[in-house]
C-alpha cells in the first residue's frame, strides 16, 4: 500500500475516459465529481509558457472520481488545465524529465491505495507515474491493445 501515488497522463485525457476505464476495470457504479471552471482571461500571466487551445481563457477540469475496489472506497483526484507553466523544469532536467514537464498532461493522484490501480490507469493511457510520492516519475508507454 502506498501513501500517495501520482501520475501525469500524456496529453489531454478527458475525465469521462478515465471514469469509463475505472468503470470497466473496478466499479461499474463509479461516479465522477469532476467540474469545469473558467477562471477568465489568461492574458497577462507571464508564467504561462504554453497554451493548448486558442480560447484565451484559463480553463480547468478538476475533482474526484469515486469508486470501490472490492470493499474499499477510493477517490482518484483528476485535474487538467489548458496551459503549462513548465513548473520545476530545472529540477526535472537533472533527472532527465524535461519532456514530462514540457508535455501537455492530465494529473491524477490517489492516496492509500494499491499502486497497481494507478499503474493500470497509466499503462492504459500512457504517461508518467510516481509510485513513491517523492516526485521520482518514470514513463510508461500506453498499452496500444487497450485503446
Amino acid at each position: 500500500m502506498g501513501i500517495e501515488t501520482k501520475a501525469l497522463l500524456k496529453g489531454k485525457v478527458e475525465h469521462a475516459e478515465v471514469l469509463d476505464f475505472v468503470k470497466q476495470r473496478y466499479d461499474a457504479k463509479a461516479i465522477s465529481h469532476v467540474e469545469f471552471t473558467n477562471y477568465g482571461s489568461d492574458s497577462g500571466y507571464d508564467w504561462i509558457k504554453e497554451r493548448y487551445d486558442n480560447t484565451g481563457e484559463w480553463l480547468s477540469w478538476s475533482g474526484f472520481i469515486s469508486f470501490y475496489d472490492g470493499e474499499k472506497r477510493r477517490s482518484l483526484f483528476y485535474c487538467y488545465v489548458n496551459h503549462n507553466s513548465y513548473r520545476d523544469v530545472d529540477q526535472y532536467a537533472k533527472v532527465g524529465l524535461v519532456d514530462m514537464v514540457k508535455s501537455e498532461t492530465t494529473y491524477l493522484r490517489i492516496y492509500n491505495c494499491p499502486k497497481e490501480i494507478m499503474k493500470e490507469i497509466v499503462t492504459h493511457f500512457g504517461g508518467w507515474i510516481d509510485e513513491s510520492g517523492n516526485e521520482s516519475y518514470c514513463f510508461i508507454d500506453k498499452n496500444m491493445s487497450d485503446r
